[in-house]
């Protein structure tokens, strides 16, 4: 299953029983939706926007159908009632439709212990899945934002269940092996040792987009292995954009990160 990270804009198609790719502007309803957006650009949650989204990066996509039934348990039979959806998270998400007469579900959900819950909506296949996001639960401290005034009592209790879901996943998810600074280019692959044996095949691919900087640069990282569908099977796809900045994938039942450095052979 290849495991990837997807942003962008999408067009959907009406009235035809094909897959498409929607934009999905994600539920929150305790929240004033008007004060939502008047607060997504203060200064204060933008180091928790960072935190969570290499949370999500590093932590969660790495995560094969297999290890989400393992470390959060069997799915949930119905969307929780008491959540809310952070301040510090996107509030939208493009998403896979899939037919109406598809026997897959579009999306599950699963308990992070009593901290909140992860819902997982599924690739154009029905199995994949393409996206994750993360609800909390709400209690008794909880705090509507019905306007710019609970800015700042909302944002101490977000702090508090941030801490408290890193926590959680820093003890219920396997250990992740740091593979140090490792040289891509565009030129040829990259071979890195996992341990126990196996290796890593890194391709670098740089997109030429007209008018762009053209800055961002993705990486194939599949098992170095001579049995063909074991290869593929493991292949992750990870996108860098900034020097210094690391990328986790899952391979060979483990977890790894790696700092790749872009350079000419």
């Amino acid at each position: 299953m290849k495991k990837h990270i997807v942003t962008g804009l999408a067009i959907l198609g009406i009235c035809t029983p094909v897959f498409a790719p929607v934009i999905a502007f994600l539920d929150t309803p305790n929240d004033n939706p008007t004060a939502v957006h008047e607060v997504q650009d203060r200064d204060e949650l933008k180091p928790m926007q960072v935190e969570y989204g290499d949370v999500m990066v590093t932590r969660i996509w790495p995560l094969e159908y297999g290890d989400v039934i393992n470390v959060f348990g069997s799915k949930l039979n119905t969307k929780p009632d008491n959540y809310a959806l952070p301040l510090f998270a996107p509030h939208d998400a493009v998403i896979d439709l899939l037919p109406q007469k598809s026997d897959w579900r579009n999306m599950d959900y699963y308990a992070v212990g009593n901290i909140g819950y992860l819902q997982f909506y599924y690739d154009l296949d029905g199995k994949g899945r393409g996206v994750a996001v993360f609800y909390l639960h709400t209690d008794d401290n909880f705090v509507p934002l019905r306007s710019t005034n609970d800015f700042a009592r909302r944002l101490e209790w977000e702090k508090a269940k941030l801490q408290l879901f890193e926590k959680w996943l820093d003890e219920h998810l396997p250990k992740m092996t740091y593979l140090g600074v490792v040289e891509v280019s565009s030129d040829a692959p990259s071979r890195v040792a996992l341990g126990n044996g196996k290796f890593c095949i890194i391709r670098t691919v740089i997109p030429i987009q007209p008018d762009k900087t053209n800055d961002l640069v993705m990486l194939s990282l599949t098992l170095d292995s001579t049995n063909i569908t074991e290869s593929v099977q493991s292949r992750n796809i990870g996108y860098f954009s900034q020097l210094g900045k690391s990328i986790s994938f899952a391979m060979d039942g483990r977890f790894f990160r790696l700092t790749p450095k872009l350079v000419k052979f």
